[in-house]
């Protein structure tokens, strides 16, 4: 085992909580976002919910943290509206319905 020097310093990052989420995966889906952006993002109280979600309320939700330098882009990402309208249509109008590769065929 080695002992550390004490004159190595840790580098401490400056989090900073951007929105709370009282549902562990809505805290998901948005970290998600963010860590697709590029912006490295962190959950607090996280594992306390997932042991026990009725104490969210309590703890003020799952905190969701990012670097003080990416607040500001961090807020404009979680603020843009997700679409609901796909557009699901394909070019090939066939009228065999299409199957996924990990489905079984049932004949």
């Amino acid at each position: 085992m080695t002992i550390p020097d004490p004159e190595d310093e840790l580098n401490f990052r400056e989090l900073v909580t951007i929105r709370n989420y009282r549902d562990l995966p809505e805290a998901l889906l948005a970290q998600g976002r963010l860590e697709s952006s590029g912006i490295e993002s962190f959950l607090a109280d996280d594992n306390m919910v997932r042991m026990d979600w009725l104490i969210s309320n309590l703890l003020g939700g799952v905190k969701l943290k990012v670097e003080e330098a990416n607040v500001e882009i961090a807020e404009e990402i979680l603020s843009q509206e997700v679409s609901d309208d796909f557009d699901t249509s394909e070019s090939d109008d066939s009228s065999e319905p299409r199957i996924l590769p990990f489905r079984k065929r049932w004949e």
